[in-house]
């Protein structure tokens, strides 16, 4: 398969139509595989470092790089580039959105009552004033 058209290879780093630059091991897993760009479509953006790639902490840190229609980690551990499970990622932040919304909901029906002052704090509160009592007079 032909590499897709307007990218750009300078022996270094790989240029996305976008104007993504792409370098070592994402460059040469790409320059071996152009059917994944053919499906993936151009990349969202650099490399990020994820501290669970694939939202997977078995996977532990590594860098993902995203595209329109796929994503690509570099895992340390394994010492390879892989291709995530997009599908398995998206079903993974629902989850999560789901429970964070959830939470919000029940801090919107009962926000917390804040902790009673200590008399330390009740003190402070006391000299704070009565310094701001004494500056506003002067």
């Amino acid at each position: 398969m032909n590499f897709p058209a307007n990218w750009h290879d300078d022996g270094t780093t790989l240029t996305s139509p976008n104007g993504v630059g792409i370098t070592e091991g994402f460059r040469a897993f790409l320059l071996g595989n152009a059917e994944f760009l053919a499906i993936a479509g151009n990349p969202l953006g650099p490399p990020q470092h994820v501290d669970a790639v694939g939202m997977d902490p078995a996977h532990g840190p590594g860098d993902e790089l995203l595209f329109q229609c796929g994503a690509l980690a570099w895992i340390p551990q394994d010492q390879a580039i892989v291709i995530l499970w997009i599908g398995a990622m998206v079903a993974a932040l629902r989850e999560q959105l789901a429970a964070a919304l959830a939470r919000v909901a029940v801090l919107e029906a009962a926000p917390p009552t804040p902790a009673p002052l200590t008399p330390a704090q009740d003190a402070d509160l006391a000299a704070m004033a009565a310094i701001r009592a004494a500056l506003k007079s002067a």
